[in-house]
């Protein structure tokens, strides 16, 4: 649903009363694309990885078992964060469905099927509604 003049109005003095009082931050939202601000935590969560590593093999050296295993767990944190922020740039981890090409009127999930009970009950009626 397209916003009224007036809501756009109003939106644009809140957008430029941000830009005007932090320009630096409003710099860094305005960024279109938001797979960049997946690039950013996929690199965060690579130099995580590699600091688990070291705090892992520092803890098996020093033979300090709390630190091996606080490495053991900053790599599997560092892990998770990454495959999230992967699966979002790559649009798995979206909701908005998107139309398949020769189905008119049927969506499907961009990067799977998993779909809500709604979503699920929606295509079960009209698949019946189809049939007869």
């Amino acid at each position: 649903m397209p916003l009224s003049d007036h809501e756009q109005r109003l939106l644009d003095q809140i957008e430029q009363a941000l830009y005007a009082e932090d320009p630096k931050w409003a710099n860094t939202v305005r960024i279109s694309d938001p797979r960049s601000h997946y690039k950013r935590r996929l690199v965060k969560a690579s130099i995580g990885f590699v600091l688990g590593i070291v705090l892992l093999m520092v803890g098996v050296v020093i033979n300090n078992i709390p630190l091996g295993v606080g490495g053991f767990v900053v790599m599997l944190a560092a892990c998770l964060w990454g495959l999230s922020s992967w699966k979002r740039m790559n649009g798995f981890g979206e909701a908005g469905p998107a139309a398949r090409p020769g189905q008119p009127g049927k969506a499907v999930r961009r990067g799977g099927s998993r779909q809500s009970f709604m979503e699920r009950m929606e295509e079960r009626w009209r698949r019946r509604h189809d049939e007869h």
